[in-house]
Order: C-alpha cells, then sequence, then structure tokens
C-alpha cells in the first residue's frame, strides 16, 4: 500500500496493528491458558474423588448433630412434661381443697354444730337409767296399790304359788271363793 489518503486510512491501519499486537499477545497466552486448564482438569478429578469422602463426613456430622438435637428436644420435653405434671397436680390439689372447703366443709361444720347443740342437750347416762329405774318403781307401786285395794288377802288365806302338786304331798280340796263386795 502507499501513503495513506486520509485519516480513516490511518485509524484502520492502526487499528490493525493493535490488533495483530492482541492476537500475539492471545497466542502467547495460550500454552499458559491450556497449563491453566489442565491443572483445573486434575483438580476436578481431585475433588471428584474427595466429595465422597466429603459427602460422607457431612452425613456423619448431621447424624450426629441430629442425634444431639433429638437427645436434647427429648430432655426438653422431659422436663417440660415433669414440670407440666407437676403443674397440674398442685392446680388439682388446689382445685380440690377449694371445693372440698366450699362444698364439703360447710355442711360437715353444721352437722358438727348439730351435735355438739345434742350432746349439750342431752342428759347424763345416769339420769336415763333414773327415769327408767323411777318409771319402774312406780309401775310397781301402783300395780301392788291396785292388787291390794281389789284384793285384801289375809295372812291365813295364803295358797301356794306353784300349780304342780309336789311329790308326794295330797293335793288340796278346792273351796269355792265368795265373791266379796267392794265398799
Amino acid at each position: 500500500m502507499g501513503r495513506p489518503s486520509d485519516t480513516r486510512e490511518v485509524l484502520i491501519a492502526e487499528a490493525l496493528g493493535d490488533f495483530v499486537k492482541v492476537l500475539d499477545r492471545i497466542d502467547a497466552v495460550t500454552p499458559t491458558l491450556k497449563e491453566a486448564r489442565d491443572e483445573l482438569e486434575v483438580a476436578a478429578a481431585r475433588l471428584l474423588g474427595s466429595v465422597e469422602p466429603f459427602q460422607r463426613r457431612i452425613v456423619t456430622m448431621a447424624a450426629e448433630t441430629q442425634n444431639r438435637a433429638v437427645a436434647h428436644i427429648v430432655q426438653q420435653a422431659n422436663i417440660v412434661a415433669r414440670k407440666t405434671l407437676d403443674e397440674q397436680t398442685c392446680a388439682m390439689q388446689e382445685s380440690a381443697r377449694k371445693i372440698f372447703n366450699d362444698e364439703v366443709v360447710p355442711p360437715l361444720q353444721r352437722v358438727a354444730g348439730e351435735l355438739r347443740q345434742a350432746k349439750l342437750r342431752a342428759q347424763p347416762a345416769w339420769e336415763v337409767w333414773l327415769t327408767h329405774a323411777a318409771a319402774a318403781v312406780t309401775a310397781a307401786s301402783c300395780t301392788a296399790a291396785f292388787l291390794m285395794y281389789l284384793v285384801p288377802v289375809s295372812a291365813a288365806e295364803t295358797k301356794p304359788v306353784a300349780s304342780a302338786p309336789s311329790p308326794g304331798c295330797p293335793e288340796p280340796a278346792v273351796r269355792p271363793e265368795k265373791a266379796r263386795v267392794r265398799k
């Protein structure tokens, strides 16, 4: 080519020169890129070979972590269950006491008060027996007075009480009694 005729051509020529320099640099870098690619392939192969042990180690660690988490959850659940059981027991006892105090104690106190009053009104045991004894004595004396009034008996007219004859004794003759006149 000869002389450049305008600036445009000059710019194109310079760009082509720069482009050639870039291509030369790319060609110079190509072996380095090939080496890096080969090293990356080796590293990838190594990585693939070490992924399986890494996976096993991660799975083992995850299982251990899971077991520890489950054990911790079970422990906390047991603590919560014990606390809940204690709280429920206390609440039930408190409720039972309240129900007992509200529902059972007042009727029991009424009954106990009535029993105390009945005990205060009750007579001693000897008074009850004294009343019975007085009634018996009164009944006996009334009966004796009644019999004395109706049947006056003299000492000579006494008859044996037993109706069966004694062995070896003859039976007495029966005498008719006369009706007595009342005065």
